[in-house]
């Protein structure tokens, strides 16, 4: 099976530039708008596979983690309240295990910008004074991190998680 930390596309960009305005301004406008740079991390992912599973010892082994049978295609659907064909699944006689492999749907991916701007002023003694501007998923993309994956639970197939929405800090 696909292993549970796969991920099968990963681009990331990271960047710097250093603006080129105001340059040659008169003294007080370059002390303020001349020498700001520009930086940042792109990120796309796809998603890590996860595997589903049932609750409880349906098989009368003593242990849980077990998994259901596969009866379909687990298709994804990329909604928030049926991610992936939940009719797919169902739950193995008593007795028996599933029959349904090991990570067999990928879970959602990740569409990030993180960027930064920024100024260094020199100060006497060889100090510096810097300013900066982070923001973390700057576009405030919704970037999705869990689905639930247990055959019989309440919300069997639903996005149940995401990660922080955009952060900025000064």
């Amino acid at each position: 099976a696909t292993s549970s930390y796969d991920r099968t596309h990963v681009l990331v960009l990271n960047y710097l530039y250093s603006l080129p305005f105001f340059q040659s301004a008169p003294l007080w406008q370059r002390s303020v708008l001349a020498g700001w740079q520009v930086s940042g991390i792109t990120s796309f992912e796809s998603g890590n596979p996860f595997t589903v599973g049932i609750s409880g010892d349906r098989a009368g082994i003593g242990a849980t983690g077990q998994r259901p049978n596969l009866i379909g295609n687990p298709a994804r659907l990329k909604g928030f309240r049926e991610y992936f064909n939940t009719a797919a699944f169902a739950l193995p006689p008593i007795g028996t295990f599933g029959n349904a492999r090991r990570s067999i749907i990928r879970g959602p991916g990740i569409n990030d910008f993180d960027i930064s701007a920024g100024k260094d002023w020199g100060l006497p003694e060889r100090a510096k004074l810097q300013f900066r501007a982070e923001f973390f998923n700057a576009f405030n993309h919704a970037q999705f991190n869990s689905v639930n994956s247990t055959v019989g639970s309440a919300g069997f197939g639903q996005v149940t998680g995401a990660n922080d929405p955009r952060l900025v800090q000064l």
